[in-house]
């Protein structure tokens, strides 16, 4: 059942916007991932090091191996919902894939347009 219902979903794919709040329920299970996913959308095209990350989030006590670790666990999360990875690792950098761009920006397009 559930692999009919990801082809129907994979066929059908461009005709869906996910909401960010749902693909964050899905992928974000901790404080951590949610952290992770913040720095990595504010470090844009260029991606960040998990290094740096780990630097930034020095608060929850954690280095580059656990950082590394936590996005691919979001990514299999992902993967197993809905067909997509959230990051991709671009040289030794981390960035986001174009599926986040796409539903974090049109999200901030539809903000955008309701101010």
């Amino acid at each position: 059942m559930e692999k009919r219902q990801r082809l129907t979903l994979k066929g059908l794919q461009h005709y869906f916007v996910f909401p960010e709040d749902y693909i964050l329920n899905v992928i974000a299970k901790t404080q951590l991932d949610h952290a992770i996913l913040q720095v990595l959308r504010e470090a844009g095209p260029k991606g960040a090091l998990p290094s740096k990350i780990a630097y930034q989030l020095r608060t929850y006590g954690v280095d580059r191996f656990k950082i590394t670790r936590h996005i691919k666990a979001m990514n299999r999360r992902l993967q197993r919902e809905l067909g997509y990875h959230a990051a991709e690792k671009v040289g030794h950098k981390w960035v986001l894939t174009e599926f986040m761009d796409d539903a974090w920006g049109s999200e901030k397009q539809e903000i955008e347009r309701q101010i």
